[in-house]
């Protein structure tokens, strides 16, 4: 390995190495299957538990180990240049799913939908869209790739704006990790930032936490951008979180991701509201 080191070829490593390229034929297999599929997380607005939007997720629908989340494949797919493949099948989905459930009479709040940069900049990803708005689904897009914000190419700049010129929200996802720096909000002037859970989970008990939630939704004023809190996992987060001046609120405390069929059931039970 150079500088003196070295690396033993064992069992243990043999059997991950061979873990690894079963999961990446799996993988294969799985986006010629069609077995990517949408899953949906409300966002709720915070005083009235109202659902606003819903957040599209990745799910692989695994013929053995049932549904898988991204933690189990997202790297592997990354590897693989298998995102976009897999972004593409789950967003073609979700389409499918909206106006499914549009035909049989629920009222559904914004669609919103995490896109990677590569993703973004594809030919047929403005013609998704598109499509989407023209049948009546409003589309809010996440941006997930943020390290690129703070000096976004002239394709990504003009793909930005002809997105919002159609319609589409755009949010910066993860907000306060690092990737995206206050000049990349001037930049790409977002309507939503969502504050990671990072920050979010532990403000309930650590004040210096809290103090960067707070620090985090003050420059969200002053910038006039809405700002959603990830992660609020209980109806005390969930208050806590809201005297701090946040609007939106997602997390366990509302629901967890779920199939288009149990959305519709949280719809119709709570009359557009989480609980």
């Amino acid at each position: 390995q150079g500088k003196g080191g070295a690396v033993l070829f064992t069992d243990e490593y043999r059997r991950a190495l061979h873990a690894r390229k079963c999961m990446s034929d799996d993988i294969l297999r799985g986006i010629d299957c069609g077995q990517f599929i949408p899953f949906f997380q409300p966002i709720v607005e915070a005083r009235t538990h109202r659902i606003v939007s819903v957040e599209m997720l990745a799910r692989w629908s695994h013929p053995t180990e049932g549904v898988l989340p991204p933690a189990r494949f997202l790297d592997i797919a990354a590897d693989l240049n298998l995102l976009r493949l897999i972004d593409r099948q789950v967003l073609s989905a979700a389409l499918v799913e909206f106006r499914h459930l549009r035909s049989r009479g629920y009222s559904l709040p914004r669609l919103s939908i995490n896109v990677s940069v590569a993703r973004l900049i594809e030919a047929d990803f403005l013609d998704m869209i598109q499509g989407a708005l023209a049948s009546g689904i409003p589309v809010d897009i996440e941006l997930l790739e943020s390290v690129f914000l703070d000096d976004p190419s002239s394709q990504l700049q003009w793909q930005l704006d002809r997105l919002r010129e159609l319609g589409c929200g755009l949010h910066i996802d993860d907000f306060g990790t690092g990737h995206a720096s206050v000049a990349g909000l001037l930049k790409i002037r977002p309507d939503k930032v969502k504050i990671d859970k990072q920050f979010v989970i532990p403000a309930l008990d650590d004040a210096k936490a809290r103090a960067l939630v707070r620090l985090i939704l003050g420059i969200c004023v002053e910038l006039g951008i809405d700002a959603v809190a990830e992660g609020v996992e209980t109806v005390e987060h969930a208050a806590m979180i809201r005297d701090l001046g946040c609007r939106l609120l997602q997390g366990h405390a509302f629901a967890r991701p779920m199939s288009a069929e149990a959305l519709c059931s949280v719809l119709t039970a709570g009359d557009g509201a989480a609980y």
